[in-house]
């Protein structure tokens, strides 16, 4: 399965588990055709709502030591680097929606 095909899936499970009512008729084509940047926004809130990969929905989920996990936050994706001296996660940077459409584009 291609990183393409993969995202896909993925973005497509969320939709249907999290926003069933919303998007209960669509299939991975409609997930190909949304731009870029919609497909990376909406992977990145899949990984945080199943938690996989270094993604979580509340720093607080997250076990201690990770070198580096992001969270969704207000509508930004957070990135917290684990400080061992502190014991706890730092900010790193966060990655607004309006950035993520800068990054990735439209097509």
């Amino acid at each position: 399965m291609s990183f393409d095909q993969e995202i896909n899936t993925l973005i497509l499970r969320y939709l249907h588990d999290k926003y069933h009512d919303q998007y209960a008729e669509w299939t991975i084509e409609n997930i190909r055709v949304q731009p870029r940047w919609r497909r990376v926004w909406a992977f990145w809130e899949a990984k945080c709502h199943y938690e996989q990969n270094g993604h979580f929905q509340q720093l607080e989920n997250a076990p201690p030591g990770l070198p580096s996990v992001w969270v969704m936050e207000r509508g930004e994706n957070v990135n917290y680097r684990w400080d061992a001296n502190a014991g706890e996660y730092v900010f790193l940077q966060k990655v607004t929606k309006e950035e993520c459409k800068a990054i990735y584009g439209e097509f």
